[in-house]
């Protein structure tokens, strides 16, 4: 019986039969039944639908306010801005007063009450906080300090300050020394001592002290009238002087009547000044 031819398989052969191999096991995979493809739907979370905005903010620029009011009380407006512009973002102020050392208390600021609040911004992004004040004193300050209430609006503070003008400083002169007469006979006499404040200004409260001293040896002069005290204030007029009248009955030889002024206010100026009233000597 004859042997039977071997036969070999070339590698092109070989690829046909593997890939007739597969194909039949994909088919035998295959579903009986047609199904449609599916798909799954969810809602993305909010962070994911949109970008957060992120705003930045500024505080209004700082201002001077006058510290004598005519016709009170006077509203001012702190202010804060937002970027980009953005309505109803809640905004958060805080205020502070600090007064000027040695200054007096001011008479009256209607601050916010509380002092820390929250106020929401409008269409054109800005957060509007108003501030009432009757009187506040020289070298004052009123600070608004701005920040976003919910940290995912935005980040950062700012400031915005109201301050009160420096004091200013006056210089006084007291009226020149004058003679007096000694002799008066029937109504009392009147002698007007005077001060100067340099630069004029109306409504400086100017102390003076009035003293009488006699004359060496000489009898107890009948005595000074008035004023009574013999000290107290008067405030200058518009053009910066002031005045008081000493009214006196007989005042003796060799004597004199001393009017010291100062200023009742040391943040309105400082330093004295007298005007001094004299009798002649006695020549008998």
């Amino acid at each position: 019986m004859p042997n039977p031819k071997s036969t070999r398989l070339s590698r092109r052969d070989t690829i046909k039969i593997l890939a007739a191999a597969a194909g039949a096991g994909a088919l035998a995979n295959l579903p009986n039944k047609w199904t449609k493809p599916g798909m799954d739907f969810g809602v993305l979370p909010a962070h994911a639908q949109s970008s957060q905005i992120i705003h930045t903010l500024r505080a209004g620029d700082d201002a001077m306010i006058d510290f004598n009011v005519g016709q009170p009380p006077i509203t001012i407006n702190s202010t804060v801005q937002i970027t980009p512009p953005d309505s109803g973002i809640v905004m958060r102020y805080s205020v502070v007063l600090q007064e000027s050392a040695g200054a007096s208390s001011p008479a009256g600021i209607d601050l916010p009450n509380p002092l820390t609040g929250t106020v929401t911004t409008n269409g054109g992004g800005t957060g509007i906080l108003p501030i009432t004040y009757s009187e506040v004193g020289p070298n004052a300050t009123i600070t608004v300090t701005w920040s976003f209430e919910n940290p995912d609006d935005g980040t950062g503070t700012d400031d915005q300050v109201f301050k009160t003008p420096e004091p200013v400083l006056h210089a006084l002169e007291a009226g020149l020394d004058t003679e007096i007469d000694t002799n008066v006979e029937g109504d009392p006499i009147t002698i007007t001592s005077t001060v100067q404040i340099t630069p004029p200004d109306p409504g400086i409260v100017m102390r003076y002290s009035v003293t009488l001293d006699e004359g060496n040896g000489l009898p107890r002069p009948a005595g000074i009238d008035s004023p009574n005290p013999l000290t107290g204030t008067v405030a200058t007029d518009n053009t910066g002087q002031a005045s008081v009248d000493v009214t006196y009955s007989n005042v003796w030889f060799n004597s004199t009547i001393t009017v010291t002024w100062s200023f009742e206010n040391p943040s309105d100026g400082t330093g004295i000044d007298e005007q001094i009233f004299q009798t002649p000597d006695f020549n008998p």
